[in-house]
């Protein structure tokens, strides 16, 4: 699987970044605050962003965090595409960050300052996928449905647990075939389909952070059985559990 990001640098909560920022306007950028508010610059004109907000910058543009009074917490990470597909993502990212934002940014972080000597390129992708990812999955369901939003919601809640299609039609008070029919028709998937994802999506964090084997992962992410838990994660990914981070 050929890797469609390079990361280039991570800034964490600082001032002084290792690059400077405008010194480098052929890199994307993704910004998300954790606390405070600051103005972000981009090619002359300024946005506000506040705690729970991101920015992503594209390539070529220019940028420039304005002085603030207070010196935000925030997480900066700059990357380039090796190929021709990018990030399909607004400028400004409004309450972008979810918990499942958070725990990405927070194992990437632990994984850049533990492992930094010998820390790969692939593994940073992988990273940055799921981040961007989880960003996309925000701003869909912030035009969605609301009774699909309730279901991913549900089912977003309740990963690890054992789901049935009566469980999340109950969660929105409708019947079974129709919860299927809407799913189907907004999603343009199955609802079965989307749990696999988000339980392949969890195991994928877990494996990144090398705490757990395999076959931990596959029942804390609801797979209660392994040679399913191998197939379904190499329909979605293209590869193995074990070659995810080899």
């Amino acid at each position: 699987m050929q890797n469609k990001y390079k990361i280039k640098l991570l800034n964490h909560n600082t001032n002084k970044a290792f690059v400077e920022i405008n010194d480098i306007p052929h890199y994307y950028e993704i910004t998300i605050v954790l606390e405070g508010e600051f103005v972000y610059e981009i090619d002359g004109k300024e946005y506000n962003v506040s705690a729970g907000d991101g920015i992503f910058v594209r390539q070529g543009q220019r940028r420039h965090r304005l002085p603030c009074k207070e010196e935000p917490s925030y997480y900066s990470i700059n990357f380039f595409c090796l190929t021709d597909e990018t990030p399909d993502l607004p400028t400004i990212l409004k309450n972008c960050v979810t918990s499942e934002v958070k725990r990405l940014l927070q194992l990437m972080d632990v994984s850049f300052k533990e492992r930094f000597i010998e820390l790969r390129e692939d593994m940073l992708y992988h990273y940055i996928c799921l981040i961007i990812m989880q960003l996309q999955n925000v701003l869909i369901k912030s035009s969605m449905n609301p009774y699909i939003n309730t279901m991913l919601k549900y089912i977003s809640e309740h990963i690890t647990e054992k789901i049935g299609l009566e469980d999340v039609a109950k969660s929105v008070n409708l019947s079974v075939s129709h919860c299927c029919y809407l799913f189907k028709k907004e999603m343009n998937i199955t609802i079965y389909d989307i749990i696999i994802k988000e339980r392949v999506y969890l195991a994928q964090e877990y494996i990144l952070s090398g705490e757990l084997t395999l076959k931990q992962i596959s029942v804390i992410c609801g797979f209660y059985d392994y040679s399913h838990f191998l197939k379904s994660f190499k329909k979605v990914t293209g590869i193995l559990p074990s070659d995810y981070k080899a």
